[in-house]
C-alpha cells in the first residue's frame, strides 16, 4: 500500500474517532485513535520533510486523546468529558475520507537577517557581495531578493536534472586549489600583485573557456594579447568552423541527467567553498583602489567579472532548475493530499 493510501486510511480512522468521541462511544474512539496514530507514525519518513512536523503533531494528539479516554473509562467518572480539541470535518464519516480531515501545511519561519546585506555602490565589488548572498542561500537557505526566498531543502531533492555536474565540480576543485595557493601571498608593491594577477587571469580564462564549451550561457573568454588576424582569411574561417563544430559536439554530449541528493550536496559544498574562499580577492581590490595601483585594477575587475558571469551564473541557473522541480513536487504532493482544492 502506498504512503498516500496509508495516510488516507489513517485520517479516515481519525475522523471517525473524533465523531465517536463526541457521541460518547469512547472505547471505539480509543481503538481508532490508536490505529490512526500508529499508521501515521509508520509513514512519516515517506513524506516530504515539510509535512513531517504536521503529521507528528496529529499522531501525538491522537495518542494523547486515547490516553485521556482510557483514564476516564478506568475511573468511571460520571462527569462527561469535554469535546476533543482535535481538528475534524463538520461532517460525519465522509464518502471520500481523505479531504474530510485536512492536514494544514505549516509555514516555517523565514529569517529576516538574510535581506539586510545591501549591495555595494561600486560595481566592481558587487560580484563578491552576490557570492556572499548565494553562499548563505546554499548553506542555510535565504533571500535572493527581498521577495524571493530559497529554502535549503531544494538541494536535498532527488531526481533533479542538472547538466555537466562532473565538469562543474572539476572546475570548482581546480579553482579551490588555485585560490588556496594565492590566498596567503603578501603584496607590498603593485608590480608583484600585477604579475600574480596576470597568471591568475590566464588560469581563469582557461577555466571559463572549458566551461563555455559545455554551457551555452557562459561566454568564451577573450585574450587581449592576441594579435589581430584577418577575418576574411580562408584558414581562419575554417579554424572557426572547426571550433564551432567541436563546441556543438561537446554540448550535445553534455545532456542533463537525473542527480541524487548526495551529488547535489557535493556540488553545493564545492561551489560554496569557492564563493567563500574567493572573498579575499575583494580585499586585494580595495587595496589596489586605496593605493592607486592603476595597473592592477583592470585585472582585478576581470577577476570579479569571471566570478560574476561564470560562478554566479552556474549557481543561479542550477538554483532555478532545482527550485522549479521542488515547486512541482510540492504542488503534486498538495494535489494528492487535497484533491478538491487542487482541482479549483
Amino acid at each position: 500500500m502506498s504512503a498516500i493510501q496509508q495516510l488516507r486510511d489513517a485520517l479516515d480512522r481519525a475522523d471517525r474517532a473524533v465523531a465517536m468521541d463526541r457521541e460518547g462511544q469512547y472505547r471505539d474512539a480509543i481503538i481508532l485513535y490508536q490505529e490512526a496514530s500508529s499508521m501515521i507514525s509508520s509513514q512519516i519518513t515517506r513524506v516530504l520533510e515539510d509535512q513531517r512536523s504536521v503529521l507528528i503533531n496529529y499522531a501525538r494528539l491522537y495518542t494523547e486523546r486515547a490516553t485521556v479516554l482510557n483514564t476516564h473509562l478506568e475511573q468511571q467518572e460520571s462527569v462527561p468529558l469535554p469535546a476533543p480539541a482535535i481538528p475534524s470535518s463538520n461532517r460525519s464519516v465522509p464518502t471520500n475520507p481523505f479531504p474530510a480531515f485536512a492536514i494544514d501545511f505549516e509555514e516555517e519561519p523565514i529569517p529576516t537577517d538574510s535581506v539586510r546585506d545591501v549591495p555595494p555602490q561600486a560595481p566592481s565589488h558587487r560580484p563578491y557581495w552576490l557570492m556572499r548572498v548565494l553562499a548563505r542561500i546554499l548553506a542555510t537557505g535565504g533571500h535572493l531578493t527581498s521577495r524571493i526566498y530559497i529554502p535549503k531543502a531544494i538541494w536535498q531533492l532527488e531526481g533533479a536534472k542538472l547538466a555537466g555536474l562532473n565538469v562543474k565540480m572539476d572546475a570548482c576543485e581546480a579553482l579551490l586549489d588555485r585560490l588556496k595557493q594565492i590566498e596567503s601571498l603578501d603584496f607590498d608593491h603593485a608590480d608583484r600583485l600585477s604579475k600574480e594577477l596576470d597568471s591568475f587571469c590566464t588560469f581563469i580564462n582557461t577555466v571559463q573557456n572549458n566551461l563555455s564549451r559545455h554551457f551555452s550561457y557562459i561566454h568564451e573568454a577573450t585574450d587581449d594579447k592576441k594579435d589581430e588576424v584577418v577575418k576574411s582569411s580562408f584558414g581562419q574561417k575554417m579554424k572557426a568552423l572547426g571550433a564551432s563544430l567541436a563546441k556543438g559536439a561537446t554540448r550535445l554530449g553534455n545532456v542533463a541527467v537525473k542527480t541524487s541528493s548526495s551529488d547535489n550536496s557535493r556540488y553545493m559544498q564545492l561551489i560554496t567553498e569557492v564563493m567563500e574562499k574567493s572573498q579575499f580577492l575583494e580585499g586585494w581590490l580595495s587595496m589596489a583602489e586605496t593605493e592607486g595601483w592603476t595597473n592592477c585594477i583592470p585585472k582585478l575587475s576581470r577577476v570579479g567579472d569571471f566570478f560574476y558571469s561564470v560562478i554566479c551564473a552556474l549557481v543561479m541557473r542550477d538554483c532555478a532548475i532545482i527550485l522549479e522541480k521542488y515547486i512541482r513536487k510540492v504542488r503534486e504532493s498538495f494535489a494528492r493530499l487535497y484533491p478538491r482544492h487542487a482541482a479549483k
